[in-house]
C-alpha cells in the first residue's frame, strides 16, 4: 500500500513537470495533462479515504476523452500512414479504456473489466512508438503522450502488485 502511494506521488510530480514546461497556447494539451493530474491528487485522497476523491476522480472520464481525442484528431491529419494509424489507434484505446471499466462496474461483467485492464498494454507500446520514432507534431502532444506513457506504465504495475496477479 505505502509502494502503491509513493508511485502515486511521484506520478503526480512527473504529470506536473509536463504540465509546467506545456505552453499554454496548447491549452487543450494544457488542460488534458492538469485533468490528469487532478485524477492522481484523487486517487491519492480516495487511497487515504480522505473526503474529496470520488469528485476528483471523475476528471479521469474528462481526460481519458479529451486525450484520447486530441490524439485521435492528431491520427487523423498525420501524412504518414503508419503513425496516422498508430495515433488513431491510441486515441481509440485511451477514450475506450474507463468506458469499458464503467460498463463493467454497472452490468457486474468482470470479464468487461479484464479487457479495460490489458488496453494499458497497447497504450504503452504505441505511445513508446511514436514517441521514439519522434512523430510527433510539437511539444504539447509530446508531453500528453508521455503523460499517458507513464499513466499507463504505473497502471500494469499495479496489476502485478494486486493479489490477484497470478490470473494474469
Amino acid at each position: 500500500m505505502s509502494i502503491l502511494i509513493v508511485g502515486i506521488f511521484a506520478l503526480t510530480i512527473l504529470t506536473g513537470y509536463f504540465l509546467v514546461v506545456t505552453p499554454f497556447r496548447l491549452f487543450a494539451y494544457w488542460l488534458a495533462i492538469f485533468l490528469h493530474i487532478t485524477a492522481l491528487v484523487g486517487s491519492i485522497l480516495k487511497i487515504l479515504h480522505l473526503p474529496g476523491g470520488d469528485e476528483m476522480l471523475t476528471t479521469t472520464f474528462i481526460s481519458s476523452f479529451l486525450s484520447g481525442t486530441l490524439i485521435f484528431w492528431r491520427g487523423i491529419q498525420s501524412a504518414e500512414t503508419s503513425v496516422k494509424m498508430t495515433k488513431i489507434l491510441l486515441g481509440l484505446c485511451i477514450i475506450v479504456q474507463p468506458a469499458l471499466s464503467v460498463i463493467s462496474v454497472v452490468n457486474g461483467d468482470f470479464s468487461v473489466l479484464t479487457l479495460a485492464r490489458y488496453l494499458a498494454f497497447p497504450i504503452v507500446m504505441t505511445c513508446a512508438f511514436i514517441l521514439l520514432k519522434k512523430s510527433v507534431i510539437h511539444v504539447g502532444e509530446k508531453n500528453l503522450m508521455s503523460v499517458a506513457l507513464v499513466h499507463a506504465i504505473f497502471a500494469i504495475s499495479t496489476y502485478f502488485s494486486d493479489s490477484f496477479s497470478s490470473v494474469l
